[in-house]
């Protein structure tokens, strides 16, 4: 992949971000005269600004440590992006419920705005997804199958059983899913992607969806939609970490652990 690509790459990642920020701004319904600002969590920021923070990388200095630092933050944190701007399209009309006092004219903006950020999430997606499969052509190092196993696993677990302990102890398939969309979805799509990937990649993947999952613990996760508890987040957390003492500990120092891919 040039240079150039890598660069428009990055540009296109950052101009995306900067958009992203109004919709992120949008702020909520006035209830009886008064706004309770958005329904953004500060870790959708974090997202917004290390996408961004990435891309504008790419374009100063696209590296192959910046490249696939760049490709995993910008493939999980944009996934993110795009499961939680379809969540809050589906979530903003029943979140007035019926009959709420308060001016509601408002609300069409708010879901243009979610919708706005779900499309930007997918552009950023994009973005990672064109850098890490660049990626994948490069020569060297394979994981080992015993690490591959394991990140498929944890992104097994990820997608069944991570989102069912959120939702607890009262599961409800709405719930699930917007977990899975904002959260273990992403995540899942990261190891799968690591466990088919290049030491180095997979290294930054793994670190990338376990700095997203400590986002999660620490919250707050759309209280609203029963997302909100830490408890059942803490898990995500502990799997995101073995999957990145697995791939550390699992290629030993300097990655010696790794097959060696054929000429």
């Amino acid at each position: 992949m040039g240079t150039a690509l890598v660069r428009l790459v990055g540009l296109a990642v950052v101009v995306a971000t900067v958009v992203a920020l109004p919709a992120l701004g949008a702020r909520t319904l006035a209830v009886d005269g008064y706004s309770n600002g958005t329904i953004y969590p500060w870790w959708s920021w974090a997202l917004v600004v290390t996408a961004g923070s990435a891309g504008a990388a790419l374009v100063v200095r696209p590296s192959s440590r910046v490249r696939t630092w760049a490709g995993a933050v910008t493939l999980v944190g944009g996934l993110q992006l795009l499961g939680t701007g379809i969540v809050a399209v589906r979530h903003w009309r029943p979140a007035i419920g019926i009959g709420v006092p308060g001016d509601s004219s408002n609300l069409p903006d708010l879901v243009r705005a979610a919708a706005v950020l779900a499309v930007i999430g997918l552009i950023t997606a994009v973005a990672g997804a064109v850098l890490v499969r660049a990626q994948w052509g490069s020569r060297g190092a394979e994981l080992p199958t015993r690490v591959r196993l394991a990140l498929v696993a944890a992104a097994v677990a990820f997608i069944l059983v991570v989102p069912l302990l959120v939702v607890l102890p009262h599961p409800d398939l709405m719930s699930w899913g917007a977990a899975g969309l904002m959260h273990a979805g992403p995540w899942a799509v990261g190891l799968l992607v690591a466990a088919y990937s290049r030491p180095p990649l997979a290294r930054a993947l793994c670190m990338a969806t376990a700095a997203s999952a400590l986002f999660a613990v620490v919250g707050p996760n759309m209280f609203a939609m029963g997302l909100d508890s830490r408890a059942g987040w803490l898990p995500a957390l502990l799997l995101a970490l073995a999957a990145v003492a697995v791939v550390l500990f699992g290629l030993g120092p300097g990655g010696g652990g790794a097959r060696s891919s054929p000429a």
